[in-house]
């Protein structure tokens, strides 16, 4: 349950982590980019990570849900694990997109910079 809290915890605070740390000053450009992909390469594998236990946790439960000869309440974990799965992976594909424009944006301004 602890593990499960901490999770949350990260998951909730870390766009926090992230706004405040992007809020320093940077005087070089690249260091930006080089930060956006840093945070980018781990929200995306602690997101993996959790996809993948979700996806191991759904495939418990439906194997349970067959062994009770197809209750309806032994279905409601797989429906809930489902719906989990859709989430985790839209939010990781909404964090590719965003992350790519942004470092796009930033190289884009490489030039207005150097001059």
């Amino acid at each position: 349950m602890k593990q499960k809290a901490y999770h949350i915890t990260l998951l909730f605070f870390f766009p926090v982590f992230q706004s405040f740390i992007t809020t320093i000053q940077f005087n070089n450009i690249v260091a930006n980019i080089q930060l956006e992909i840093i945070f980018f390469a781990i929200l995306i594998a602690i997101l993996s990570v959790m996809l993948l236990f979700t996806i191991i946790y759904f495939c418990i439960a439906i194997d349970h849900w067959f062994c009770s000869d197809y209750k309806l309440n032994k279905l409601w974990p797989c429906v809930i694990c489902a719906l989990a799965i859709v989430g985790i992976y839209c939010t990781i594909k909404a964090i590719i997109n965003t992350k790519i424009e942004r470092v796009q944006n930033c190289i884009r301004n490489i030039p207005n910079a150097i001059a």
